[in-house]
């Protein structure tokens, strides 16, 4: 058995027979690793009697299909895009926070005035008053640091991107996910890939947010045959080029 760092699509893949994870696996001495079903592990296939997928070529597939199909400079467009709208709706709730905290200060100020006004009129002691002046400058310095935190997130949130950027940053994503440690890789996936389900001949991938090629389908979802060559679809894609022999 082989640790589960391992293996690129641990906690992403699942069963599709039976909706458990599957989970890496070893044959002859470490020579061989697969993909099998937890049920098929754990309790044989009294409850589930899908098959095990090699390694590295559910691996390759995936990384493939991210490359050639969503690793596009069009894609990465349009996940610039879709952040700055997400910024600019935001942006409205900031303007409404940084209104109330404003209104705050202004009342602290009010009443931080009036007790200093009865110190100088001698109304007051300074032993009475000082709690309640330390206790309103406090809250006066917090009001002042999330104003400020606003103000800095509002001023950096938008993200501004030339298309040669754009280029740079799809070939640097293409470079990691050939080049990159595992950990650095997992994490990439996990950036655009929700759940992976493999049911016989056919790979499921549901995507975390909407990109080019699966924009239409339902629930980001794409479906992917591994061994023949469908008609068009909205949410079916066929790629035998790729995933010829991925079983």
């Amino acid at each position: 058995m082989a640790i589960s760092s391992q293996y690129l699509l641990s906690s992403l893949l699942y069963c599709g027979k039976c909706g458990q994870r599957m989970q890496g696996s070893a044959a002859q001495s470490s020579k061989y690793f697969y993909y099998t079903c937890k049920n098929v592990l754990q309790r044989g296939k009294t409850l589930c009697d899908a098959k095990m997928v090699r390694r590295e070529k559910i691996e390759s597939f995936i990384i493939e299909r991210l490359k050639s199909h969503l690793l596009t400079e069009k894609n990465i467009l349009e996940l610039v895009k879709l952040t700055n709208e997400e910024i600019s709706n935001s942006e409205e709730n900031n303007q409404e926070q940084l209104l109330a905290i404003e209104n705050q200060t202004n009342d602290v100020q009010k009443r931080l005035d009036k007790l200093y006004s009865a110190l100088e009129t001698g109304a007051l002691e300074l032993s009475d008053l000082s709690p309640r002046i330390q206790a309103l400058r406090k809250q006066m310095n917090e009001l002042q640091a999330q104003r400020n935190d606003i103000s800095i997130a509002m001023s950096e949130s938008f993200i501004q991107v030339t298309k040669e950027e754009i280029g740079r940053y799809v070939q640097a994503l293409r470079v990691l996910l050939d080049k990159g440690s595992i950990m650095d890789q997992k994490a990439f996936l996990r950036s655009f890939i929700k759940r992976i389900e493999l049911q016989g001949n056919e790979v499921s991938i549901e995507y975390t947010t909407p990109l080019e090629t699966v924009e239409k389908s339902p629930g980001n979802l794409e479906i992917l045959s591994l061994v023949e060559n469908g008609g068009p679809s909205v949410t079916r894609t066929r790629d035998l080029t790729l995933i010829r022999g991925a079983l």
